[in-house]
Formats: C-alpha cells, sequence, structure tokens
C-alpha cells in the first residue's frame, strides 16, 4: 500500500522528533494510518539528507536512527519518510514482495540515494530494476524551485532552466538509467500547491519554523 499525505495529515517535526515508535498507533496524528495501509508497526528515520539506509526486518524505533531511507519485505510494517519540498520516492518489488522509500533532497539526489536504495533492495531482496515499479510524489517542482550556484553546478543542463531546478525529472532519469522504465510521476509542486507543506514557501513567508512536514510511507503489498 502507498500512501501520500498533504497538510491535512502532515506533522511538525518538534512533534514526532520527540516520540517513540510504540507510541505511534495511539498517537492522534499516526494512528489513522495503522488500519488504513493494514500495518502494525509504522517505522521512519531521522532525515539528515544523508545516503544511509536500513533493511527493517522487524519492528524498530521511529526516529531514533539517522538516515534517508528504508528497505522491507515484511508484511504489516509500515516504512516512510517526512517532506516539506523534497521529493519522496517509493520503490515497489511485486515480483520479489518487496518496498523501498527514500527521502531526496537536491544533496541526496546527487549523492545517488535513489541508485544506492536500489541497490540495497537487490543486496537484500535479490530485486531487479526490471521488475520494479518507481512512485514519486509531491514535491518542489521545476515551476517554482529556484536554487543557487552550488546546485546548479552540480546538476547542469538540462535540470536547469533560468535558475529553476527539475528535481522530479533529475530522479527520474536516474530510475530509467538504472533500468526502472515503469514510473509513475507527481505532477504536484509543493511550493505553489498551498494543500502540502512547503519549507520553501514558509521561509518566504517568515514562517519557516512552523512548517510542518507531509508523510509518505509504503508497506508490502
Amino acid at each position: 500500500m502507498i500512501f501520500f499525505g498533504n497538510e491535512s495529515t502532515s506533522v511538525h517535526p518538534d512533534y514526532y522528533l520527540n516520540l517513540s515508535d510504540s507510541l505511534l498507533a495511539h498517537d492522534k496524528y499516526f494512528s489513522f494510518l495503522f488500519d488504513k495501509l493494514s500495518i502494525t508497526d509504522l517505522v521512519f528515520l531521522k532525515q539528515t539528507h544523508s545516503t544511509t539506509g536500513y533493511a527493517v526486518e522487524h519492528a524498530m524505533p521511529s526516529f531514533a536512527q539517522e538516515g534517508d531511507y528504508l528497505i522491507t519485505n515484511k508484511p504489516h510494517i509500515g516504512i516512510g519518510i517526512m517532506t516539506a519540498d523534497c521529493l519522496p520516492v517509493i520503490v515497489v518489488d511485486k515480483q520479489n514482495n518487496a518496498v523501498g522509500i527514500a527521502h531526496a533532497g537536491w544533496r541526496g539526489a546527487v549523492a545517488g540515494i535513489v541508485p544506492k536504495m536500489i541497490t540495497h533492495m537487490g543486496d537484500v531482496f535479490g530485486s531487479s530494476p526490471a521488475h520494479m515499479r518507481a512512485y514519486l510524489g509531491p514535491s518542489a517542482q521545476a515551476c517554482c524551485y529556484e536554487v543557487g550556484p552550488e546546485v546548479i553546478e552540480c546538476v547542469g543542463h538540462p535540470y536547469i532552466n533560468q535558475r529553476f531546478f527539475d528535481l522530479p525529472g533529475y530522479v527520474l532519469d536516474q530510475l530509467e538509467d538504472i533500468g526502472i522504465s515503469s514510473i509513475t510521476p507527481s505532477s504536484v509542486c509543493t511550493i505553489c500547491d498551498t494543500s502540502y507543506c512547503s519549507h520553501r514557501r514558509a521561509t518566504h513567508e517568515g514562517r519557516a519554523k512552523q512548517c510542518k512536514r507531509q508523510m509518505s510511507i509504503v508497506s508490502v503489498f
């Protein structure tokens, strides 16, 4: 099952980073997901814009370990990320009943977090890109995602247009280069669509500290 949240189901980092996994099933912000996704456990990481990730083989504490992707083949365990402009990337391997989810900001995308996650799935589950399907969630898009020289230098043409970065396009090409041909993108830009959380928009409005994060979650189908 796949869940892409928005502002209506968002959570502030000051709140969720102080929770323990044992509380999520009964927490006011997370409990609805257990029935919705038919899960008994829900795992998140403390995200750091890295390329670090973990294979989830059993229930583990949420928001305790640092990293930016999770993979699993265990039924009824949801794995998730939090975003507010970064790109949620979900990969599903139905042949091996395995799933992965990555938090891909521009730093993680350039550093190769998505290819690394897919390689990890191959090493642990025997997953092959030929049998995978990828889903890209709501994120900052090329219409609004203005970036500085450090990003432009890293990504370059054809992903930059007038200082605006096409983050989903960059990751989509990575997925295709790996060998994943079945990709479902999202046309939602979190910066200009106010029904989604956007750290960039909140910063421009002078309320960055109040910005919440939307959840993206996947569990084995």
